[in-house]
């Protein structure tokens, strides 16, 4: 079992198969299978675990083992243990005292030398791509260390990589990029390809995402370099496809949607994964064949359509006002899914100093939500969608209004953890309906926090 499971190089979230490998090995529940095979499931499984059980799971581990882990080792989940931000979550006041008995650094040690570190940052940059979760699975410090102890004054990541001689992917021109792109026709030997250019594990190499931000598609990038063009995109070679039968697809889907969610507002994102072509087809088409966008003919069959992320301005037939695509998601699934009721069992924009002591300022939370006899409040981190990892390490951004917006969420994230309230700081990536439900069928009555 154990075996099926390292296979995996973590415990699978898969609800089915975690409850087949549980009932074939007779084990009652997730927290014993976990704790009796020393191993701890993903985070948000974590939420889970006990300052006692954190302690029992460390002491099984140096039953097994005959040693005690380190910082490093918990930053890399070298040993399925949680990771240390998960550990100061739990123990919380009692971190202190869980180092002292476990031998932990609160602050982590770094042995080697800054250049050692450097070396092994080109090593991982240069083979795994800019990826923070590929830098952490090999050892290397947090971003914000090389930052901060870099014997020239920098002040972000981008400035370190270009410390080291690295071109930072963001910042490559366009002569830079095309270079590239030659180079790896040269290295292929043959035509290139649109998946030549799709996930990207080399920092050198060109993703699709770049070519799209100069070119705008990866045959017009073709064009302007004289390349061979192997297949032309879906409106210019296809001759199965009518407008009739995107128009009837587009209608078919926007009912679906509408029925389940209950109202007649449709977006991209929605459509995107039950449409039968990609949705730049339906795009093109449309401006080919009736010179209109794909929104305006949702419009004109009677649908309201918003974007993904901010700038939504919507008011459901109770008065619930919303800003965002993000709100509207998280609404939606308080109203069906959960079957809550605004004003009733959840509220909107309720200013801190309402339900804060002493608080003085006119910042408002997100959401209160009354559930099954919890309080729990959430802010939805809406403005900071690409830069979730950023906020987990507390790293400056270069935009200042998102560097801005990040200090007040973190000061609010400190007033809710500091007069323990159930509180969760959710991502637009966290907002699919099983990982709410699993916040919200949570039974702990304990001060959490994920982000």
């Amino acid at each position: 079992m154990i075996e099926e499971l390292q296979f995996y190089d973590y415990v699978p979230t898969d609800h089915r198969l975690i409850k087949k490998i549980m009932n074939r090995n007779g084990y009652l529940n997730y927290q014993m299978f976990c704790m009796d095979n020393n191993f701890l499931p993903d985070r948000f499984y974590i939420r889970y675990f006990t300052y006692d059980i954190l302690c029992k799971v460390f002491d099984n581990f140096y039953k097994l083992n005959n040693f005690l882990p380190n910082r490093i080792d918990l930053n890399t989940r070298k040993y399925h243990l949680p990771h240390w931000r998960i550990i100061q979550e739990v123990c919380k006041d009692n971190l202190n005292n869980f180092c002292d008995k476990y031998d932990l650094n609160i602050k982590i040690i770094y042995t080697e030398s800054y250049e050692y570190y450097c070396q092994k940052f080109i090593e991982t940059y240069k083979h795994y791509n800019s990826t923070r979760k590929c830098f952490s699975k090999n050892g290397v410090p947090y971003f914000s260390w090389f930052v901060n102890n870099c014997p020239q004054k920098i002040n972000t990541i981008n400035d370190f990589i270009t410390y080291l001689g690295l071109t930072p992917n963001n910042n490559k021109t366009k002569e830079q990029v095309i270079k590239s792109i030659l180079n790896t026709k040269e290295i292929l030997d043959r035509n290139l390809m649109y998946k030549d250019f799709t996930n990207i594990t080399n920092s050198e190499n060109i993703s699709i995402s770049t070519i799209n931000h100069y070119w705008g598609s990866f045959n017009n990038m073709l064009r302007d370099l004289n390349l061979p063009i192997n297949q032309e995109d879906m409106v210019s070679k296809s001759n199965d496809i009518s407008i009739e039968i995107l128009c009837e697809d587009v209608k078919k889907q926007c009912e679906i949607i509408t029925n389940k969610n209950k109202n007649n507002i449709i977006s991209r994102d929605d459509l995107k994964p039950l449409l039968i072509y990609n949705i730049s087809t339906y795009d093109k088409y449309l401006k080919k064949e009736l010179n209109i966008s794909l929104s305006k003919y949702i419009q004109s069959i009677g649908y309201q359509t918003i974007e993904a992320g901010m700038g939504l301005h919507y008011i459901f037939d109770n008065g619930e006002k919303i800003l965002s695509k993000h709100e509207f998601d998280f609404s939606l699934f308080l109203r069906n899914i959960l079957q809550l009721k605004y004003n009733v069992d959840y509220k909107k924009d309720i200013k801190y100093k309402t339900f804060i002591k002493d608080y003085k300022k006119q910042s408002s939370i997100d959401y209160i939500i009354n559930y099954n006899n919890r309080i729990i409040y959430i802010e939805i981190a809406g403005m900071l969608e690409r830069y979730k990892q950023e906020y987990l390490d507390d790293e400056s951004l270069k935009s200042k209004s998102k560097e801005k917006y990040k200090f007040s969420l973190k000061e609010k994230e400190r007033i809710l953890k500091d007069n323990n309230l159930e509180y969760y700081i959710l991502f637009p990536q966290d907002l699919s309906e099983d990982f709410l439900l699993s916040i919200f069928n949570n039974s702990s009555s304990t001060t959490q926090s994920y982000c």
